[in-house]
């Protein structure tokens, strides 16, 4: 099968270079191409190549390194691995008749030993001498020994151990996985075998083989898997898709059947040996060729482009004579004509219906002459000679004619239908007559058809095509005498192929315009008698490697073409390689190999083309007029087209006759032919449009009679490219026809439908009566159609064959839902669930002028998933409440006796010892989905319905029995309850309840999360939880998407090209309901089951949205994160809470509630986005969820509001539903087709024979004090158990339109909707983010003991200069410290310092609240929550260098550590994370005492000082009545701190130098300064008693007087 080709094709195969006959890098010739050949018509839209009998063998030698046990390895690796895939598949099959388990377990150990005898199979070993191993050889080789051997012991251990068939089933699959990894070789060096189609010396299409898939290997296991088998490939184009021409992009440029074997020369005996029913011959080949001079044919001329003799191009003269036979070959016969059998098809080749055309030629010799016939009065379209249409009578054998000779008046012609020129060689025609002109022509046509009824022989010879029936051409045949005989017969021509040039396209009539003609010369070689020995003495095989060998001994000489003319007329055999006078070895290609077979068989082939559905839409009215193109082998047809249809039901069967194959029928069976089904949309004008392809090989039966396999329609995949372009439901047989007419005969043909075979009973789908309700509820956001609005919609919908309108809106954007909503088709539907047409749903619109375009559709692929059985209820409390004890249901009459506390105490007894409660249920809001089973209920009057229905919904009186001692609260409430009269639906609460101030929303989402820690006392108090969703709502397993009322189905408007989406232009909305139906007429349908449907009517409704958190937002700002807040959209209403938007956040916390007002089904989607603020910009669209309220009100399972799990009249969970639960509860009932619920008693609710009493549910509970009404409780209790909503938190991913399938972020909300029918809503949740409180922490820094001395004074002594510093953690700008205690020379400082931090506080989640700038220029605080943590740190000055670091101490005020209460007992053990020893500032309001302060630097904490502190916390109201200043400052109270009483030598020593003398130096040094003074003294005493004593000494001996 070929796409359309102007010129002559020829396959090639090549491996590297060598095969590649436009490559001249590698020099021996190889005979790696077909012959070329000119491609047929198939006669629909392919074209073939006609090789009959002979099918062309190509052959590449080439030289390669010895890589055999790396490929043998691959290979056997290989199928291991597809062994485990198709045991895979085949236990599968067991899953699908819902084998049980263990049958499972049993049949797949039993398929584990097979498994396990695969892989111990041992791997190919390289023989030393022969291969080349290297290192990374060795290491892969031990790898996947280890591997295979670590996988047998892992299956052998899962024989003994395995416990599941799935267990089975992923240690399976791993093993694949890896045997996959260990196949890969990366030392491949033989490239991959490429076959090329060549066309016009240019590259069309390839395909590309692995080497190991094909190689050739003596151990079965180690063979590629392809290796000698035939296979059907398909062709690809070369290059990128985006290069590829458009018009072919989608058709497959060819597909062949091929047979390919790669191997070592030594083993090419098995090649040889595997063609059964075919022999392999060889034939030497040259072309003469001749031009035309002045009328004559002869070899040389001016035109004469190529040699006399030559190759097939042209290129390389090849002489008869020259030819020299290689040893061990001799001639078989002479040389024949071969002409080439594609150039001798008729023109009506593959055509079933053909136009025959003649041109009726006159001509006159001078202008205005009468006109009369040329003396060739009948030509074709070129001017050649044709037989006249009076000739043509009898049309060719196995036609028919259709109709009478006509002439062709729909041209440029006169009325005559004639077309003028002057000149009929030089053209120029034109439909008016003129003086000068002096020729015309006209143009008669007449149809044929191939005949219905023609004989099995007459049909055959019809699709061979030939022109002749009668001529033979002398084709390779397997028999001698055939080919001696044909040798003899005359050829058409004498085998001549005319063309206008050499390098056009030749064909067998010769025409006036042909200058160059050729014919093909073959001579068959065969093995000599004489056997041939090799080197070493062994018989040679003749046929092995005779490719190779003639490319190495054969050589030839070019001569002139005069001297080859008269050389070729003695057929003798001389050398092949022709000496040249320059003696220039020229290199020729090898000789033709052909696999010539015995004989054909004939098949028959009929394809059962039944429906197709989902595919594309390739008009604009978005639909297509489809239709199936089947082509098989060199045949093709084409199925009737079906119009304005995306599922069209053809059931039209297609036959294939006498089918041509060749090959052993045995071959045939295991690898038959591909069947290609393409499908197509007939344009009127224009070439079809390709909708997509399937490939599929048919299921082959060698005898007519033949039963298995069964055949059954099969979906197919419609594939456009590598997309999904719908489904084929099809089956397709090859019968082999019998050879005589005394074996078995064919199966009777279909029954017809008109002219066309319709698929057989016995094979097309059993159909069964069956109903469909349809539920055509309405149409939603339908968009604009050709600039006008869909006012006055109508829906149609098709199923099998059958169409029902729904009625018309006449104003969709007023009342969007159809006044009578209720459908019913009684239709014939397949009864197994693959055959189950799909459901058409087309929507189109009334307009103007009878115009009703369509305007929508949508395509449901299968009904299956609408089964149902209609004499089940929809919902039913019997199974709901069927986990409920035996005392549960009791007679009537004991519920009819007074109801006394020894009797309730006794049933309480009893209800205890019987097992499980109901309450259990209770709680589990999230379980499985509503079941449904029938109920019996009794028939009761009208009156009596009316009382019970009055009597239940009426307020009782009395109060039930107080549940604990009441409190002041608890009379209120009963107070309250007890005066409570007004109607049920308009429930009024109190307008001040009364209120607890540690507990808020926050705290009931907090605990419901089992975050503790935050929700304060909210568990420790019993109040219910509600359920947190990590999905939306309706994706829950319970509710089905909310579509139990109605679906939503998305209406496209089709594409017309395949990249493009489908355009959503709008929703329709209902349900269908399918269920089997009676065979017999005559008996009464089952009743509908959708009876008792909700209104129609608009709905007017209160909406609140309650927006929680988002969670992981998308950044969209340069910092990475975003300023977001919210926008709602609903309707034409739209709101935001821009100017509260969060900056600098992706978690933010909204906790805001929306309120709007809308009517359903008007206004129906909820749009929420998260969009990003933006000072200059446009805000971005961070992310949006959609939310369809109208499923959720209609829903069964009512999402319009949460049920919480306990009824509470008061308290932070009031109930805030519009109506009660008793109302609620008597509504499902109603709609559900219950029993009507009766109230008992304030504690007994009897519904059918069902009862339910209130002690059952709340056994073991703790009900606090805010609890309702006790039969509102049973109420409730009750509506759980049929598993309503319940009271939750949902999340939702949010999407950008912009990027649609990448989660952009979660947003966690609820949603109530309120029908203002039902009255006005409860009160609303307040869910305002918690605000941070205002307090004010005094610490005050007392003593410092046993601080660490690090440095030395002046005086030799250890001493610190201790001061201390404080913040609360995230308020670093906040440091305080105290004053300096100079001087400590025992480590201890006394300081009375009071550090003051004001910080905003949040109780409930015990964690501060600080806002900052991340930058400077940030425009928006960042608000942080952190831990509330008083940082301490211990330091010692320093004034001319950086202070000394001695110790922190880090307490967080929610844990604080228990101090000591004197420095003696502060230890490091202090810091213990123990639970016990850890207390709450904040509920002890105030703390003193000693903590120790560490140092952390060397790695284990080392106590380094300890400090004295006073913690105490306060709120703002009362840090304003107990005010108190920083350090010592005003106003210094609570307490009044005095100035430490420091040492007289703490002080800083250069500010006062008479105290540093006196305290310091004089106190130590005192008695050394005395002692010095007098040495001093004594010193200047003797000076001057040495300095007077001379004097006095002199005045005394000379007894002067002064």
């Amino acid at each position: 099968m070929l796409y359309e080709h102007e010129s002559t094709i020829e396959f090639e195969m090549s491996i590297g270079n060598y095969g590649n006959k436009f490559d001249d890098l590698v020099g021996n010739a190889s005979c790696s191409s077909t012959p070329p050949s000119n491609p047929v018509f198939d006669g629909t839209s392919y074209y073939f190549l006609p090789w009959g009998h002979t099918k062309p063998c190509v052959q590449v030698a080439s030289e390669w390194e010895d890589i055999t046990f790396r490929l043998e390895a691959m290979n056997q690796l290989s199928k291991i691995k597809l062994f485990i895939t198709g045991l895979l598949s085949t236990l599968d099959l067991l899953k699908v008749k819902k084998t049980s388990d263990e049958v499972l377990v049993r049949h797949y150990k039993q398929s584990l030993d097979m498994v396990i005898a695969h892989l111990r199979k041992p791997l190919p070993e390289p023989e030393s001498g022969r291969h080349h191993v290297n290192e990374l050889d060795r290491l892969r080789r031990n790898m996947r020994l280890k591997d295979l051997s670590d996988m047998i012991s892992k299956l052998e251990q899962l024989k003994l151990h395995a416990k599941s068939s799935q267990e089975i089933i992923y240690v399976l699959e791993d093993i694949r996985e890896n045997l996959d990894y260990l196949e890969a070789d990366p030392q491949i060096s033989i490239p991959d075998v490429i076959i090329w189609l060549l066309s016009n010396g240019k590259r069309y299409a390839y395909y590309r083989i692995p080497a190991n898939e094909v190689f050739y290997s003596s151990h079965v296991d180690r063979r590629g898997r392809l290796c000698g088998k035939v296979q059907t490939i398909t062709m690809k184009w070369p290059g990128k898709e985006s290069d590829i021409e458009k018009d072919k992009r989608h058709f497959i440029p060819a597909e062949i059947r091929v047979k390919i074997w790669l191997g070592l020369a030594v083993h090419e005996q098995d090649w040889l040996s595997q063609q059964k029913g075919a022999d392999l011959a060889i034939y030497a080949e040259t072309y003469e060729n001749q031009t035309n001079v002045l009328g004559q044919w002869t070899s040389s001329g001016p035109l004469m482009s190529r040699p006399a003799w030559s190759d097939t191009t042209g290129t390389i003269s090849l002489a008869k004579k020259n030819f020299q036979l290689p040893s061990g070959w001799r001639w078989d016969a002479d040389w024949y004509i071969s002409p080439e059998i594609s150039g001798r098809y008729a023109d009506d080749a593959g055509h079933r219906k053909f136009t025959e055309e003649v041109y009726e030629n006159q001509y006159r010799l001078i202008a205005g002459a009468q006109w009369q016939p040329k003396a060739i009065g009948w030509t074709d379209l070129t001017g050649d000679k044709v037989p006249s249409k009076d000739e043509r009578i009898e049309p060719p054998a196995g036609w028919i004619w259709e109709d009478e000779w006509t002439i062709d008046a729909n041209r440029a012609v006169d009325q005559d239908g004639f077309e003028y020129c002057v000149n009929q060689t030089l053209g120029g025609w034109c439909p008016t007559e003129k003086v000068f002109h002096l020729n015309r022509r006209r143009r008669w046509y007449r149809s044929r058809v191939i005949r219905i009824d023609a004989s099995p022989e007459e049909r055959k010879d019809t699709f061979l095509f030939f022109d002749a029936p009668d001529e033979k051409t002398s084709l390779l045949h397997s028999s001698d005498e055939t080919e001696k005989k044909n040798l003899h017969e005359p050829l058409k021509n004498e085998g001549w192929e005319y063309a206008p040039m050499f390098n056009m396209k030749f064909h067998a009539d010769e025409r006036s315009m042909d200058m160059t003609r050729r014919r093909r010369w073959h001579r068959k070689m065969v093995p000599s008698a004489d056997p041939t020995l090799d080197s070493s003495g062994k018989e040679m095989v003749a046929n092995t490697d005779i490719i190779f060998r003639m490319q190495s001994q054969v050589s030839a000489i070019t001569e002139s073409p005069a001297k080859n003319d008269q050389q070729s007329e003695t057929a003798d055999s001389s050398p092949t390689t022709v000496a040249t006078t320059k003696e220039v070895k020229i290199e020729l290609n090898a000789p033709r190999m052909y696999l010539s077979f015995k004989k054909p068989y004939y098949y028959e082939l009929r394809a059962y083309i039944y429906q197709a559905r989902n595919l594309i839409s390739a008009d604009h009215d978005s639909f297509s007029d489809p239709f199936a193109q089947i082509a098989f082998v060199n045949q093709s047809q084409r199925t009737e087209v079906i119009e304005k249809s995306l599922c069209p039901t053809w059931d039209q069967t297609l036959i294939f006759s006498t089918v041509e194959l060749y090959g052993e029928p045995d071959e045939i069976h295991h690898d038959p032919p591909n069947i290609l089904v393409e499908l197509f949309d007939k344009d009127q004008y224009g070439s079809p449009d390709f909708l997509g392809r399937v490939q599929c090989a048919p299921i082959v039966r060698l005898t007519p009679d033949e039963t298995k396999p069964t055949i059954k329609l099969k979906w197919f995949s419609v594939k456009l490219g590598k997309d999904d372009a719908g489904e084929l439901l099809a089956a397709f047989e090859l019968f082999l026809l019998p050879e005589t007419d005394s074996e078995k005969k064919m199966p009777p043909y279909p029954p017809r439908r008109g002219s066309l075979y319709v698929v057989p009973q016995s094979i097309r789908p059993q159909l069964v009566r069956t109903g469909i309700e349809i539920l055509s509820w309405g149409i939603r956001n339908m968009k604009t159609f050709m600039l006008s609005d869909v006012d006055c919609p109508q829906v149609v919908f098709e199923v099998g064959g059958h169409e029902i309108e729904s009625t018309m809106i006449k104003n969709a954007k007023k009342t969007p839902n159809f006044d009578r909503p209720l459908l019913f088709l009684d239709v014939m539907l397949p009864k197994e669930d693959l055959y189950a047409p799909p459901m058409n749903i087309k929507v189109k619109d009334h307009r103007s002028f009878g115009r009703k375009p369509i305007v929508g559709f949508h395509v449901i692929k299968s009904l299956e998933q609408f089964r149902c059985d209609p004499t089940a209820p929809s919902l039913t409390l019997m199974e709901a409440a069927q986990d409920a004890p035996p005392s549960v249901e009791t007679p009537i009459e004991e519920i009819a006796t007074p109801i006394d506390k020894k009797s309730k105490k006794n049933r309480k007894e009893q209800s205890s010892k019987s097992g499980t409660s109901l309450a259990d249920g209770t709680m589990a809001t999230t379980t499985v989905a509503l079941t449904t089973i029938e109920t019996e209920t009794t028939i009761v009057d009208k009156k009596s319905m009316k009382k019970r229905v009055k009597h239940f919904l009426k307020k009782h009186k009395g109060s039930g029995t107080p549940m604990k001692p009441e409190s002041k609260l608890a009379k209120i409430q009963k107070s309250m309850m007890g005066k409570h009269l007004e109607q049920y639906q308009s429930v009024q609460f109190m307008d001040e309840p009364a209120v607890e101030e540690d507990i808020d929303w926050w705290s009931k989402y907090y605990a419901s999360k089992g975050d503790f820690n935050k929700c304060g006392s909210y568990r420790q108090k019993g109040y219910e939880t509600l359920t947190i969703l990590t999905h939306p709502l309706e994706l829950h397993e319970i509710y089905e998407g909310f579509s139990d009322f109605c679906r939503t189905f998305q209406l496209s408007r089709g594409k017309t090209k395949f990249e493009e989406e489908n355009e959503i232009v709008g929703e329709f909305k209902g349900l269908f309901k399918v269920y089997p139906l009676p065979e017999d007429p005559t008996e009464p349908l089952p009743h509908r089951i959708m009876e008792h449907l909700p209104s129609s009517s608009l709905e007017e409704c209160i909406v609140r949205v309650y927006i929680i958190r988002a969670v992981d937002l998308q950044p969209t700002d340069s910092n990475g994160k975003s300023d977001p807040y919210i926008e709602i959209e609903l309707g034409k209403t739209r709101i935001d809470n821009r100017d509260e938007k969060i900056p600098n956040t992706t978690n933010p916390i909204f906790g805001k509630m929306f309120e709007l007002k809308t009517i359903i089904p008007t206004a129906k989607d909820l749009t929420i986005r998260i969009k990003d603020w933006d000072l200059l910009t446009s805000d971005d669209v961070i992310g949006q969820t959609t939310i369809d309220l109208e499923n959720r009100f209609l829903s069964k399972y009512r999402a319009t509001c949460g049920l919480p799990l306990q009824f509470n009249a008061t308290g932070p969970n009031q109930w805030r539903d519009s109506v009660r639960p008793r109302k609620i509860l008597f509504d499902v009932c109603k709609r559900n087709n219950l029993p009507v619920p009766e109230l008992v008693d304030d504690h007994t609710i009897k519904i059918g024979e069902s009862v339910f009493r209130l002690d059952d549910f709340e056994q073991e509970k703790h009900l606090t004090v805010h609890v309702g009404d006790d039969e509102e409780r049973l109420a409730l209790y009750i509506l759980h158990k049929l598993r309503l909503c319940p009271e939750h938190v949902e999340t939702r991913p949010l999407f950008n339109p912009l990027q649609p399938l990448i989660e952009q972020g979660r947003l966690e909300l609820f949603v109530d909707i309120f029908p203002k029918s039902l009255g006005p809503p409860g009160p609303t949740f307040d869910i305002t983010p918690r605000k941070p409180k205002p307090y004010v922490l005094r610490c005050i820094i007392w003593n410092t003991s046993d601080v660490i001395l690090q440095e030395t004074s002046i005086t030799g002594e250890q001493m610190s200069d201790i001061y201390v510093k404080g913040w609360m953690s995230g308020v670093e700008d906040d440091v305080q410290k105290t004053d300096i205690h100079y001087r400590s020379m025992d480590g201890e400082g006394n300081f009375n310092w009071r550090f003051v931090y004001d910080f905003a506080y949040l109780p409930a989640e015990r964690c501060i609240s600080v806002k900052k700038k991340e930058h400077f220029w940030s425009y928006d605080a960042t608000e942080l929550t952190i831990p509330p943590v008083l940082n301490i740190q211990v330091w010692d000055n320093d004034k001319f260098s950086a202070d000394d670091f001695l110790g922190a101490l880090t307490l967080d005020l929610n844990r604080l550590y228990k101090p000591a209460k004197n420095s003696e007992f502060c230890t490091l053990n202090i810091l213990n994370d123990d639970t016990s020893n850890h207390i709450s500032l904040f509920e002890m309001k105030r703390v003193k005492g000693w903590w120790p302060c560490v140092d952390v630097a060397g790695g284990d904490p080392e106590l380094t000082g300890k400090v004295e502190l006073e913690l105490e916390i306060l709120t703002e109201e009362e840090a304003a009545k107990r005010p108190a200043g920083r350090g010592r400052e005003e106003p210094n109270e609570n307490p009044k701190l005095e100035a430490p009483q420091r040492p007289e030598t703490s002080f800083l020593w250069f500010q006062s130098p008479f105290r540093t003398f006196k305290n310091i130096i004089w106190r130590k040094f005192k008695w050394y300064i005395i002692g010095g003074i007098f040495l001093v003294c004594f010193i200047i005493f003797l000076l001057l008693f040495l300095w007077a004593m001379p004097s006095a000494i002199w005045s005394r001996l000379l007894r002067v007087t002064g």
